[in-house]
């Protein structure tokens, strides 16, 4: 896998290279295997765009992938210490400041999916230490977010917060009995800080509505209700 990237890094300098991809249970069946085809992304922003905007997934994880270093410590990436998600934050700094990438066809990695891994149980088994990094991530990329704005990005890169939001405030708020009622209000108080003023809202060209209803859901003294509210409309079938 190590001697594929490099080559490939080699061949044309990039900030990282990413290869293909194996999903797999642990009974041998494939999940999902991934089509990656030879491509080349450069340009400031242009990785942000591929993510943000057309919801590019394959590259969420920090597996399969080779980075240069230097591009690395000039850009200040890091994992946050003690995370056990550390994918999220490093991934989304990634995004952003990332200016050259190249996705090959070679599958170098194989996942094998286990029923009670940690990332399986991060997410039905709320614990404390989840909670405080949930809202750890909120926090780092409402800061992180602010220097990206009036760019061209810069919407997009919002309801991709939002939705964060979203998603880890629901996760707390069905925390199992090892988080107290009061350790939820607090995180949820540290989370549903909105990044933007009102006023701001009505300049935004996409995504107006989503993001002005969001704000104002955030501001209501039920919005946890609401957000139980949203869970059971989205689980509706037909």
């Amino acid at each position: 896998c190590i001697s594929i990237l490099y080559e490939k890094m080699m061949e044309t300098p990039v900030d990282f290279v990413v290869a293909a991809h194996c999903h797999i249970a642990l009974s041998g069946e494939i999940i999902e295997n991934t089509v990656m085809s030879e491509n080349l992304v450069s340009g400031e922003l242009e990785l942000a765009r591929l993510v943000f905007e057309e919801n590019f997934k394959y590259l969420d994880t920090t597996w399969n992938k080779l980075f240069l270093l230097s591009f690395l410590r000039q850009s200040n990436i890091r994992c946050m210490p003690a995370h056990l998600n550390e994918d999220v934050l490093f991934s989304f700094q990634i995004y952003l400041n990332a200016t050259s990438c190249r996705f090959i066809p070679n599958v170098t990695y194989n996942y094998f999916e286990h029923p009670n891994s940690a990332v399986k149980q991060c997410w039905k088994d709320i614990s404390p230490r989840f909670c405080q990094q949930y809202a750890e991530i909120i926090t780092f990329e409402r800061a992180y977010i602010q220097k990206y704005r009036g760019t061209k990005i810069f919407e997009a890169v919002l309801s991709y917060f939002v939705s964060h939001i979203i998603t880890y405030t629901l996760l707390i708020n069905h925390a199992n009995k090892l988080v107290s009622n009061k350790e939820k209000q607090t995180y949820l108080k540290e989370m549903l800080i909105f990044p933007i003023r009102f006023n701001e809202i009505k300049h935004l060209k996409r995504k107006k509505l989503f993001l002005s209803v969001t704000w104002l859901a955030f501001q209501l003294p039920f919005r946890t209700s609401l957000f139980k509210g949203i869970k059971k409309f989205g689980g509706r079938k037909g």
